[in-house]
């Protein structure tokens, strides 16, 4: 048994400063049982989707699962793929010596520029709420960048998603998951 007497330092019910007894069972402990629940939760969402880098990310990956499972969409990707919006810019000079030779040189002017979406899926089935997605119809494969409620100053994606649409004719939907769940439905906890 476990007694912490609402003091902190829990590591998985490893109590500096509460009691804990030589029979202890980790799984008495409700603040460590929760720790726990949420690390293998976003253990088991980046063994289905590596890489994912934010908060926001996680909550969508679980409202896309738990929707997979109810059969409204498929085929969720992570980042499923790089769209190239322009080349780079290189350009010639002439490169004049110190002893009055000169070579023509080539020199970078600009980076590409490239854009990832966040995630894509396909629209199995019109679900209530399914209208928070814009283009949406059967079958169709939606593109997805996951925004927080507060996204700073210096974000491009409202540039890039329309330098993709103008030039590929995909269409990126930004979405905020907390805007998202009260539109739909909020996920559950992922059972592992």
């Amino acid at each position: 048994m476990v007694v912490h007497f609402g003091l902190n330092n829990h590591a998985y019910c490893g109590t500096k400063n509460g009691i804990t007894t030589t029979n202890f069972n980790a799984v008495t402990c409700k603040r460590c049982m929760k720790k726990k629940r949420n690390a293998d939760e976003i253990a088991y969402l980046e063994s289905k989707f590596p890489g994912m880098k934010s908060d926001e990310e996680r909550d969508f990956a679980r409202w896309a699962l738990e929707a997979e499972s109810m059969g409204h969409i498929s085929n969720i990707r992570y980042e499923p793929r790089t769209f190239q919006l322009s080349d780079p810019v290189n350009g010639w000079f002439l490169s004049i010596g110190k002893r009055g030779g000169s070579k023509l040189k080539k020199r970078h002017a600009m980076r590409g520029s490239t854009y990832t979406p966040d995630f894509s899926f396909v629209i199995d089935w019109l679900f209530p709420g399914s209208d928070f997605f814009l283009f949406r119809e059967l079958h169709s494969t939606i593109w997805i960048d996951t925004k927080g409620i507060f996204t700073n100053r210096q974000n491009d994606f409202p540039v890039k998603s329309k330098w993709l649409y103008q030039k590929y004719g995909i269409f990126v939907q930004k979405v905020i998951p907390e805007k998202l769940f009260t539109k739909t439905f909020k996920p559950g906890r992922i059972e592992l």
